[in-house]
């Protein structure tokens, strides 16, 4: 039962603790028994009548409207309170219609789970492992574990769920509503949704990092610039690539370089840099460490791309999770994110724990503290990440090693229930995996209903499989599939997927060729974040660049205005100065010609006059609108296809939903949240193509494994490097992703177009040796005149 103290929690109540003193002049009125009541209630800690008293008086002061606990109250707070005196019979039946609702809600989280799921919801403090398979519902229970932590009193700003994709973000941030409205309240429900800090680590880590840069030795203003973030397009690229490769054109470094048998180049050197970092060496320990030439060439390159990222204010985004830990080390109570202000213990949630890296697992275990609250859910079957340093040891072993020498015991549970594919798709998944080298056979179970089929086919060429997929797409949506319940996967992007992407559309059949296709890619969108990030953090050299490229310099050739671009961008970064400033600077250059110092001079005193609004949240909108319909900028006027429109229309959209849900938000928050928003939300009535990889926690009635050739899954390059085990498990995601029907395409021969446009044709050795591990028969010299019917059901051995 929830006592005062409960109640009148500043989390509960959204209010600071209250004194429980009567306000001068009200007077309490109560039956005799009610003492009696309230002590019956409360047998270890009496409480009085005129603490309840106190309190409620408080509460209807600060307004009711105000504080919703669990469900309406009958009648409204103000009803209670007449004319200075307060009704304490009243108000103590109204406090225990809200105790006893706060102890009925708790059940009603649990319902309708298994008794793996409900251990999870329930687990009250300490580390927990929870080993979460395919289809086992775990955001479903994730978001019900924090509705539990918020009724057992913890404070929202003491939860973080720190998630690895993007999308998963997106999905756990838009359930909170959903799922806790009837379990919490409605009031509860959207405080969490709007306020929980829920987001990917690397945001997480970058937070602390611009908030503390003085702690690693960076100024206020860090630039956190990453190479990855941008492979799709150099007009957004502030690459860490140009200042690998100005180190290596450093004479000393050259000379060393070109020593070697096989010289670097900046992608291999930053690369090379990249694995020193994720064993947690600094360019000292790694140049001490050095075997090899090659070592060595690698570590100076490190300590020279240190040198060039102090004197910059630059951060790589691979270096931020490590930079985070550190700072949090160094003082963790200065670290506002983990508010420690507040007694309460940080509780961690994350997911995908099997694709942690070293550096990944200290920073979740420096959040989370000394109390060590933090919930990781993963499965080792589905640890596919293991070329960018992810290690699957660390959630199986090492983390259970850490509780144990910290004296926090570790609870494992395992959910083994399927939710979502049908039994045959589950055992076959099983079968493939138990050749997993060490691994001990699981056993799932297949709750949702339906036998499930599973088919492989091989073809003589990559046409024809090609053509073969489009035609069971385009039969399966004549028949009633709709288009969004279809996946077609690969291991990597293959002529085949183009060719598939190329059918569809000759087939009529809507489909979209890469999920994660981001805000920035519209040029007028691009310009648009450019501005807002040049308000929010005017020393980040990638908003400069990107205004340069996209609005400054446009009378310029391609070639010279990136040239241009990141020469100005390089001097700004030297001397320090804001991006306004570069760019009002630019408007004044001689060297200029007079269209780019006009461009320069709007867009200088645009920014110069956006400064000055308001940054809250309520100004957001304004401000986006503003931005959109400026006449000099032209960002509206110019916006030619219909999927700029959209995105800049999306864009407002999100502007004016942020204001309502985050009334206490800022400007800086809203930019910094945009494309997370925008991540080209789910669209239900395309077929999606895409990498194995990229769609962890997608599920679809049917997927199509395509290009699952004896070289391509597994790849051969990663069985040369011995990593067969990922390869196996890169196969079991993409099986698992299905609820109902499984295709597994292959050709025996494929075609390669080489630099020139000469084409070859390549024999991949046939179908994917995976196929006799789980168990499928294969289909081959198939007659291709007319769609296939429906497939019976496969006796799997």
């Amino acid at each position: 039962m929830a006592d005062l103290d409960e109640l009148s929690d500043p989390t509960i109540v959204g209010e600071p603790a209250i004194d429980r003193q009567l306000p001068d002049g009200v007077e309490l009125h109560y039956d005799p028994d009610t003492e009696a009541r309230l002590a019956a209630h409360h047998p270890d800690d009496p409480q009085t009548p005129e603490d309840y008293a106190a309190l409620w008086a408080d509460l209807v002061i600060a307004g009711p409207a105000d504080h919703e606990l669990g469900q309406p109250l009958t009648g409204g707070l103000t009803d209670l309170v007449t004319f200075g005196d307060i009704d304490l019979d009243a108000v103590v039946a109204q406090a225990l219609t809200i105790t006893d609702y706060r102890q009925d809600a708790g059940p009603a989280l649990l319902a309708g789970l298994t008794d793996a799921q409900q251990r999870v919801v329930r687990h009250d403090s300490g580390p927990l492992a929870v080993t979460a398979g395919p289809g086992s519902g775990k955001t479903h229970v994730l978001v019900r574990r924090i509705g539990w932590l918020l009724l057992a009193g913890v404070p929202i700003e003491k939860l973080i769920v720190a998630t690895f994709a993007r999308a998963a973000t997106l999905e756990i941030r838009g359930r909170l509503h959903q799922q806790l409205e009837p379990l919490v309240g409605h009031g509860r429900a959207r405080e969490a949704a709007a306020n929980l800090k829920v987001t990917t680590l690397h945001a997480l880590a970058r937070e602390i990092v611009i908030e503390h840069p003085e702690t690693i030795g960076l100024r206020p203003g860090v630039a956190i610039i990453s190479h990855q973030e941008h492979d799709h397009g150099e007009e957004d690229a502030y690459s860490p690539l140009r200042f690998i490769a100005a180190v290596l054109e450093h004479p000393a470094i050259a000379e060393l370089n070109q020593e070697l048998s096989d010289p670097l180049t900046p992608q291999s050197a930053y690369r090379q840099v990249a694995e020193v970092r994720r064993q947690g060496l600094g360019p000292d320990e790694a140049l001490a460490n050095a075997q090899t030439r090659t070592d060595t060439v690698v570590a100076l390159v490190y300590r020279g791309y240190r040198q060039v990222q102090r004197r910059l204010n630059v951060l790589d985004l691979d270096e931020v999770i490590a930079a985070a830990s550190a700072i949090i080390d160094a003082d963790r109570s200065q670290v506002r994110l983990l508010h420690p202000e507040d007694p309460h213990p940080v509780h961690v949630l994350t997911d995908e724990a099997q694709d942690l890296s070293v550096e990944q697992l200290r920073l979740l275990i420096r959040l989370a503290g000394p109390e060590l609250c933090l919930s990781m859910v993963g499965d080792t079957d589905q640890a596919i990440f293991g070329f960018q340093g992810a290690d699957p040891d660390l959630f199986s072993r090492v983390f259970g090693e850490i509780c144990q020498q910290a004296g926090k015991p570790l609870t494992t549970i395992e959910m083994t229930h399927n939710f979502r594919s049908a039994n045959a798709i589950v055992q076959a998944g099983e079968r493939l995996m138990r050749h997993q080298t060490g691994r001990a056979p699981r056993n799932p179970v297949a709750v949702a209903n339906g036998s499930g089929h599973l088919h492989a086919y091989l073809f003589g060429s990559d046409e024809e499989e090609a053509d073969f997929v489009c035609r069971e797409i385009a039969h399966a949506v004549d028949s009633g599939t709709p288009p969004g319940e279809i996946l077609v996967l690969s291991r990597i992007r293959t002529r085949t997927m183009q060719l598939i992407a190329d059918g569809l559309q000759a087939h009529g059949v809507p489909y979209e060729a890469k999920r994660t296709q981001r805000l920035s890619q519209t040029a007028m969108a691009r310009g648009l974040v450019a501005l807002l990030g040049a308000l929010t953090d005017p020393h980040d050299p990638r908003w400069l660049n990107a205004l340069l490229i996209g609005l400054v310099l446009t009378n310029k050739h391609r070639h010279d205005r990136h040239s241009i671009a990141q020469d100005i961008t390089d001097a700004a970064m030297t001397q320090r100065t804001t991006t306004t400033a570069a760019i009002l600077a630019l408007g004044h250059a001689e060297n200029q010609t007079p269209g780019t110092r006009r461009n320069a001079q709007q867009i200088g005193e645009l920014l110069t006059q956006t400064l000055a609004l308001p940054s809250t949240a309520h100004a957001v909108p304004q401000v986006v609108k503003a931005l959109i319909d400026t006449p000099q900028l032209g960002i509206r006027t110019r916006a030619r296809s219909s999927e700029d429109h959209t995105r800049l229309n999306d864009i407002l959209s999100v502007a004016w939903t942020y204001r309502e849900v985050r009334p206490g938000g800022s400007l800086r928050e809203f930019t910094s949240r945009l494309d997370d928003e925008l991540a080209h939300r789910p669209d239900n009535d395309v077929v999606r193509l895409d990498s194995i990889h990229a769609v962890k926690g997608a599920e679809a009635s049917l997927v199509i494994v395509a290009g699952a050739t004896k070289d391509m899954l597994p790849l051969a390059s990663s069985v040369r490097e011995g990593n067969l085990d990922e390869e196996r498990r890169v196969m079991f995601v993409g099986l698992t992703r299905a609820k109902d029907r499984v295709l597994i395409t292959s050709s025996e021969t494929t075609r390669t177009t080489k630099p020139g446009g000469a084409t070859t044709t390549r024999r991949t050795g046939g179908a994917s040796s995976f196929l006799r591990e789980i168990g499928v028969p294969l289909h081959a010299g198939l007659d291709l005149s007319a769609p296939s019917t429906t497939p019976t059901t496969v006796e799997t051995p």
